[in-house]
């Protein structure tokens, strides 16, 4: 296979991970958003795919504690606005930064 199926086969893996939620555990809205927000748009292509549920379990807990105002945008109003999808941008690399140490 050339470079680029084999990349959206790993990108695929990866999303696969991060759609499993625990069956009397789902995940609010913001969490949703964010979690698929970082597979579709590649912030997850370089973590090794048994890595994401523990990246993705993180990154919802930091995102609580450091981008409040992203979780409250998005649990109000039920939108990604660009504050909100600034926020998440900001939350995802701080944390993935944080996680790569």
């Amino acid at each position: 296979l050339d470079k680029t199926t084999q990349n959206q086969l790993a990108r695929g893996k990866r999303l696969r991970e991060i759609l499993k939620q625990s069956q009397f555990s789902p995940l609010l809205l913001h969490e949703q958003v964010a979690v698929i927000y970082a597979g579709i748009n590649g912030y997850l292509d370089d973590i090794d795919a048994e890595k994401v549920v523990a990246f993705n379990m993180g990154l919802r807990e930091y995102l609580k504690t450091s981008k409040a105002k992203y979780v409250e945008i998005v649990q109000g109003k039920k939108v990604l606005d660009d504050e909100a999808e600034g926020l998440l941008k900001e939350g995802i690399t701080e944390y993935k930064k944080a996680f790569a140490a």
